[in-house]
């Protein structure tokens, strides 16, 4: 039905603006799919460095347990609880020793920092054209404003908003060149 929609609002435009539009429109949905290819990438990368942090420490099920905490981390937050619970109650009940609970934290605290300040930055940012700093303040900004949601939204968002000032950057330096020829 997008078609249909996109062709019955289209019809209430001029035709130099629908082309505009849509050039808009493709523009940033070319940038949503790049974001999720990133967040794909991020979430293999993730899952190889838990299976290995994991099976370094000798908790059983590494590989299960990794595979899931990766794959979750797609949505914010999620995968890392999941990782944490499910290793904290593998290690309880195989080894309870308070050396393994601090080898636990340690994997799951080291993953996040380079998840945090190199990988997702460099997967996902840069492969959108947004700067790291720029991806992360748009993580806070999104996680303040809507939670959850606002994680999730928040670097699709800066990469929209990045096309649209783009967009009128480009629009006011062409009226002000043709300003200048009228003079």
């Amino acid at each position: 039905d997008l078609p249909v929609i996109h062709r019955f609002f289209g019809g209430f435009l001029a035709p130099d603006v629908r082309n505009k539009v849509a050039a808009i429109g493709n523009e940033i949905l070319g940038h949503v799919y790049t974001f999720f290819k990133g967040q794909l990438t991020v979430a293999l990368v993730l899952t190889v460095l838990y299976i290995v942090g994991l099976n370094i420490i000798g908790l059983p099920l590494a590989s299960a347990v990794g595979t899931i905490t990766g794959l979750l981390g797609v949505v914010p937050y999620l995968g890392t609880t999941v990782g944490i619970i499910l290793s904290l109650i593998i290690t309880l009940v195989t080894e309870p020793s308070l050396g393994h609970f601090f080898w636990v934290f340690a994997i799951f605290g080291i993953n996040n920092i380079l998840d945090s300040v190199y990988i997702t930055p460099r997967f996902v940012g840069k492969s959108m054209g947004i700067h790291p700093l720029g991806v992360m303040l748009a993580l806070i900004i999104g996680g303040q404003l809507l939670g959850l949601t606002g994680l999730i939204l928040a670097i699709p968002s800066a990469a929209a908003l990045r096309v649209l000032v783009k967009t009128l950057f480009v629009e006011i330096e062409k009226q002000e060149g043709e300003e200048d020829q009228e003079v």
